[in-house]
């Protein structure tokens, strides 16, 4: 088991001081590699601060690698996952908890190639994903994105993201861009006691432009 412990810190770079003493060349440009040998990560925030951490990324490669958050939020500009796994992945969760991102570019906020499983640990547990909605000439960024989700327990709210309005400068055409969904996966298992709320994105408005010349 490692655990990363931010409750008494206050700055990003307490954050990254926090990561270099825990493990050694895992963590560069906003992206913290977990490729340790260990079952169980521990992500363990503060109640008192509603973000931990910004432009953080945080990737596993480690089979059934297990990442427990407690009370830990945090966000990222970068375009690309907050969370990404190539492997099945158990996500546990303790108190609340939120992941958002401000990229202008369509990402799923979560990711993994096989199974993710979310799971609160009691009833007051929360996780609440939001990404944000684009501002480019693209769809909206999808929650979360695996062949299989379970949701296992506790307080989820996910959404998708919306899709951007239409603009001149977006020479696509008229109409505006699609909002993307809350979860994409093949199977979706919603299981125990679990209060879930799952949206996906508006569309963005189309307009129809009128010019002098009568086009």
């Amino acid at each position: 088991v490692l655990t990363f412990n931010f409750m008494n810190c206050k700055t990003n770079s307490d954050f990254v001081n926090e990561i270099l003493n825990k493990c050694e060349n895992c963590y560069e440009n906003g992206v913290l590699t977990l490729n340790l040998d260990k079952e169980k990560i521990i992500f363990k925030g503060n109640s008192s601060q509603t973000a931990i951490f910004n432009n953080l990324c945080i990737e596993s490669s480690r089979a059934k690698q297990k990442l427990v958050f407690e009370n830990f939020s945090f966000s990222s500009s970068k375009s690309l996952p907050l969370i990404k796994s190539s492997t099945d992945i158990d996500i546990e969760y303790k108190g609340t908890n939120k992941i958002s991102s401000t990229s202008s570019d369509k990402v799923s906020l979560i990711k993994s190639l096989g199974l993710i499983t979310f799971k609160g640990t009691d009833n007051n547990s929360s996780w609440e994903i939001q990404p944000n909605a684009v501002t480019s000439s693209k769809e909206g960024s999808i929650g979360v994105e695996a062949n299989n989700v379970i949701i296992d327990g506790g307080n989820f709210v996910i959404q998708g993201s919306n899709g951007v309005d239409y603009s001149e400068n977006d020479t696509s055409g008229t109409s505006g861009r699609n909002g993307s969904s809350g979860i994409k996966a093949t199977e979706t298992i919603i299981q125990n006691k679990t209060n879930v709320t799952i949206t996906g994105g508006n569309g963005g408005n189309g307009i129809v432009v009128s010019k002098s010349d009568g086009t």
